[in-house]
């Protein structure tokens, strides 16, 4: 397969509080968890010698982190990657950077790949125009990117 491209992608990701309902046993529940309803459940049954452990089920309120996707740009091979000021997001609790660095491969018959990774390690080993061997998955359509050589 030959390598069409070498690109990075950031992102700045806002972790936004996103209120959520789940249940579990009541002795189990998380600090924050705010009991909606409690009921008694059966928890295990054993036949020798027959017995029934029965406990209390909550069910709850929480609040979980929604990652937010915000920006999202490319760059080529030979520039640092760079992130633009974080944007408006009155309830995000905090952003967070991350980075992709994709290589994009075209197959013989024209069937475009793509790998990537956060490490920009065996990216930069990469050349674009350069032929490599890469296995796919059975169908053909999946890269397996650990592969790439």
């Amino acid at each position: 397969m030959k390598v069409s491209s070498l690109t990075w992608t950031p992102k700045t990701v806002g972790m936004e509080p996103w209120p959520s309902r789940a249940g579990s046993w009541c002795s189990e529940l998380p600090p924050d968890a705010g009991v909606v309803q409690r009921e008694r459940r059966e928890k295990s049954r054993k036949a020798r010698p027959p017995t029934v452990e029965y406990d209390d089920w909550c069910s709850y309120k929480t609040t979980s982190v929604l990652r937010r996707i915000f920006t999202k740009k490319t760059g080529p091979l030979g520039e640092a990657p760079s992130w633009p000021p974080p944007p408006e997001c009155p309830k995000c609790l905090s952003f967070e950077k991350e980075v992709s660095y994709d290589v994009e491969l075209r197959t013989d018959d024209g069937m475009t790949l793509t790998c990537s990774w956060s490490d920009p390690t065996r990216w930069q080993a990469l050349t674009a125009g350069h032929t490599y061997r890469l296995e796919v998955t059975r169908l053909g359509d999946t890269p397996k990117c650990e592969t790439l050589k």
